[in-house]
C-alpha cells in the first residue's frame, strides 16, 4: 500500500527531524525524559501504535511500529520508554482486559494521558514467576482483593499511573478444590492507597526509565482483575 508507506515515511521523517534538531538531551536533570519530550510524543501520535481505531488505536502493523521504534531507538531510554507502556501496558489490556477496562483505559493509553507498566519481577524470585511472594487475598464481605508484596526493577514505575502486578491467589477449581494460582491485577494508583515508589536503580543506557521498588498494601476492586483468575 504506497499511500500507506508514504504516511509511514513522513512520520519517520518528522521524528527524525525533530530529534535530530532537539538542542536539549532526552533527559532532564533528574535523569528523567524530559516533559517537553513527553509532550512531543503525545502530539505526534507516538502511543497505541498497534491498536485498533476503535479503541483509541493507530492501527499500525508491526513493521511499521518496529520502523518507527527504530528511529526512536537512537535513545533507549526514549523507545524502551514507549514499549513498556504500549506493548506491556496498553496491548496486555487489549488482548486481556473486560469491557469496562477497555472503556476506562484504552483511549487515555492512546493518548498518552495515562501509562501502565508490568510487575513481575521481585527478590528472590529470579526467572520463576511461580516462586513470587506477592499475595492477593479475596475479601468477600466487599468483595475486594487485598494485594501486598514488593515488585523490583519496575520501569517507567515514576510516570506509570496504571500497575499490572502479578499476584498468587487462592480461587477454586472445577472439581471445587482450593488452588493457588498467577493472576494479574489493574492497580490504578489515583484511585487506590498503598501504592509507593521505593529505592530507584540507576541505570546506563536505560536511565529514563527510572527503574525502582513499586511497593504494594492496597484494596482492589475484584473487577480490577486482568484475565481468568
Amino acid at each position: 500500500n504506497y499511500d500507506r508507506h508514504r504516511a509511514l515515511e513522513a512520520k519517520i521523517g518528522r521524528i527524525s527531524t525533530y530529534l535530530e534538531n532537539r538542542k536539549t538531551g532526552i533527559l532532564d536533570s533528574n535523569g528523567q525524559i524530559s516533559p517537553e519530550l513527553i509532550t512531543w510524543c503525545r502530539s505526534e501520535g507516538l502511543h497505541g501504535l498497534l491498536g485498533p481505531p476503535g479503541k483509541g488505536g493507530k492501527d499500525l502493523l508491526v513493521t511499521e511500529v518496529t520502523r518507527i521504534h527504530e528511529e526512536l531507538g537512537r535513545d533507549l531510554s526514549l523507545s524502551e520508554h514507549l514499549y513498556c507502556s504500549d506493548i506491556l501496558g496498553y496491548r496486555a489490556i487489549l488482548e486481556h482486559g473486560n469491557a469496562k477496562q477497555q472503556e476506562t483505559y484504552l483511549e487515555a493509553m492512546s493518548s498518552g494521558s495515562v501509562l501502565a507498566t508490568l510487575c513481575s519481577t521481585e527478590v528472590g524470585a529470579g526467572s520463576d514467576p511461580n516462586s513470587i511472594k506477592t499475595a492477593a487475598k479475596f475479601n468477600p464481605d466487599d468483595e475486594t482483593y487485598s494485594i501486598k508484596g514488593t515488585k523490583t526493577w519496575v520501569p517507567n514505575a515514576l510516570s506509570s499511573q496504571v500497575f499490572i502486578v502479578f499476584a498468587k491467589c487462592k480461587s477454586k477449581n472445577y472439581m471445587g478444590e482450593e488452588e493457588t494460582n498467577l493472576s494479574a491485577f489493574l492497580v490504578d494508583s489515583s484511585k487506590v492507597n498503598g501504592v509507593s515508589v521505593k529505592q530507584r536503580y540507576d541505570t546506563t543506557a536505560f536511565s529514563g526509565l527510572n527503574f525502582a521498588d513499586v511497593h504494594f498494601d492496597c484494596k482492589v476492586s475484584k473487577h480490577s482483575v486482568l484475565g481468568k483468575l
